[in-house]
Order: structure tokens, then C-alpha cells, then sequence
């Protein structure tokens, strides 16, 4: 057992969306490195290093998505619906014809 402290971890690698698609990054990474030979499976890359850039590709992948869609966010955060009288919102007649 270490007494080393634990890294500190990032919250976006803690995103669950995240880990997922860093759990497929990874899965892709091994499956492109490993070699069948007649004596077995070897990899040509450390599974470490691949499980570690799986992360990030993941944490950069899940920010640019984040900057993408910031567009589509509400942009009125602060406003308070309990001070809204949401009643007379729908019973303002229809304008009229012309």
C-alpha cells in the first residue's frame, strides 16, 4: 500500500459520458495494436499509456462537444420562475385578423 496522495482528478474525466467513450476509445486502441502470432497475443503499445490517452482523447473530445452545444444553453440562468405569474402567460387573446 502506498502513502503516496492520490492524483488529483480532473472533473470532466469523472463524466460519466467521458468514461464511456474513453472505455471505446481504448478498446479500439488495443484491438488496432494487438498482434495473434502462433505464440500467443502480443501488443504493441503499453496498455497504460493506451488506457491514459484513451482519457484524454475522451476529456478533449467531450470539450469540444461541450463548446459546441454551449450555443443551444439556456443564457436566462438567472431567471426565477416563482416570481413569474405564469397563469397570465396563455390567456392573451390571439391577435386579430387582418
Amino acid at each position: 500500500m502506498s502513502n503516496a496522495a492520490p492524483a488529483k482528478q480532473d472533473p470532466l474525466l469523472l463524466k460519466t459520458k467521458v468514461i464511456e467513450l474513453a472505455g471505446g476509445i481504448f478498446t479500439r486502441l488495443i484491438g488496432d495494436n494487438a498482434k495473434l502470432t502462433d505464440k500467443g497475443i502480443s501488443l504493441g503499445a503499453d496498455p497504460t499509456g493506451l488506457a491514459q490517452l484513451s482519457f484524454k482523447l475522451a476529456q478533449v473530445f467531450q470539450k469540444v462537444e461541450d463548446d459546441i452545444n454551449a450555443d443551444a444553453l439556456p443564457k436566462n440562468v438567472g431567471f426565477k420562475l416563482d416570481g413569474a405569474d405564469i397563469s397570465s402567460w396563455g390567456n392573451a387573446a390571439p391577435p386579430a385578423p387582418k
